[in-house]
């Protein structure tokens, strides 16, 4: 079982969340890096 914990300040929006699903701990990492790539551009 994997258990991490995501802290986030997006768009004026912050924020944290647990998940404990490790596939979903995978894809919010996709979009957190994503999303860091769109802000540098």
């Amino acid at each position: 079982m994997v258990i991490a914990e995501f802290r986030f300040l997006h768009f004026g929006y912050s924020g944290s969340l647990s998940v404990s699903d490790a596939n979903l701990v995978s894809k919010i990492q996709e979009h957190i890096n994503q999303g860091r790539r769109q802000e540098l551009f």
